[in-house]
């Protein structure tokens, strides 16, 4: 993903579900994960999925050299330990980050928010792991839950630049993603490509923690109050020495906004 020239009214954010997982081959994946976050210059980035020893996060926001703001609200001491943790990576060229808000939702999910001040104005980018499966349940919970976003997204002036991002684990024709329209939000991929991505999972990643399953689009980048200037896949690209090892599971999104 080609750099664009640094101003201060532009932010480039991305988001990744990282599969922390004991038989994920997750040794073997971080340093393709590492390398391939440098390569994308982000100031922000959004993982899902992440590990209670911070390990995973933390090694990413050295590598990017990034503050790392944690939210696990749910404390299961039996697996999954790990699906409802959330951490967002801010650069400190990004800006000040002035408030995070962790704000926990049914279904031992959270949505965390950071305030970012750039640009003399604050911008609210907010990062979320959604409820599964894709079933009747599991769609309604998601719309439960996107419900709550948007409670939180309304305590902030309406004038709030506003980016959510993550695995929001249901297509685009959802209900949930109906609610988010209505509030104003839209699909930054879909804004520049006409569409979304014909999937974002599964990556490719062949491991014991992995089942076959047919493509699926749900992870997204979704904005408002902001001008979407590119948005691409981001994390696709598997080991050069090993076609079946890719990042994660997971396809990531790497977005460059104007405020």
């Amino acid at each position: 993903h080609d750099a664009l020239p640094i101003c201060e009214n532009m932010l480039r954010v991305a988001t990744l579900n990282v599969l922390y997982h004991p038989h994920s081959r997750l040794r073997e994946r971080l340093p393709l994960m590492q390398a391939q976050a440098r390569d994308l210059d982000v100031d922000v980035l959004a993982l899902q999925e992440v590990d209670r020893a911070a390990g995973v996060d933390r090694s990413l926001g050295r590598a990017i050299e990034a503050a790392t703001y944690r939210a696990v609200m749910d404390e299961r001491t039996s697996f999954p330990r790990h699906w409802d943790a959330c951490s967002l990576l801010s650069r400190r060229t990004a800006g000040s980050v002035t408030r995070h808000d962790v704000v926990s939702m049914p279904h031992h999910r959270v949505v965390q928010r950071i305030l970012l001040r750039r640009a003399r104005r604050d911008i609210a980018i907010l990062n979320t792991h959604l409820h599964y499966p894709l079933d009747a349940a599991g769609e309604s919970a998601r719309l439960m839950q996107v419900r709550r976003i948007l409670a939180l997204v309304a305590e902030q002036p309406e004038e709030t630049p506003t980016v959510i991002m993550g695995d929001l684990n249901g297509p685009p024709t959802e209900p949930y993603m109906h609610a988010l329209n209505e509030a104003g939000f839209t699909s930054a991929y879909h804004v520049v490509h006409g569409r979304d991505p014909a999937r974002t999972f599964p990556s490719g990643l062949v491991a014991s923690a992995c089942n076959a399953t047919e493509p699926e689009t749900i992870d997204f980048i979704m904005v408002r109050g902001c001008r979407v200037l590119s948005c691409d896949l981001a994390f696709d690209q598997p080991d050069p020495k090993d076609p079946t090892l890719f990042p994660s599971d997971h396809l990531g999104l790497v977005c460059d906004l104007e405020l």
